[in-house]
């Protein structure tokens, strides 16, 4: 039992290493723009942008942020 508890500390010991590592905050910012066109005789809208924001600002916290023109236009 002993064994394998040392095995076990060893290994709690060396997943720790791999975590502290240094961080380096980081994100991105992604603009599209969809174009539509006529389908038939139902006419849908010309085009209607979207933008999304990813940030991560620890290895814990991050924000992601999702915009889109075409929310609640029915």
């Amino acid at each position: 039992m002993t064994r394998y508890c040392t095995l076990f500390g060893l290994f709690l010991l060396g997943a720790s290493a791999t975590q502290a590592a240094e961080f380096t905050p980081n994100g991105s910012l992604s603009l599209t723009q969809t174009f539509y066109g006529d389908s038939g005789n139902y006419q849908t809208t010309n085009s209607h942008p979207s933008a999304v924001l990813n940030y991560q600002f620890s290895p814990k916290w991050s924000i992601d942020l999702e915009w889109d023109r075409s929310w609640n236009r029915y």
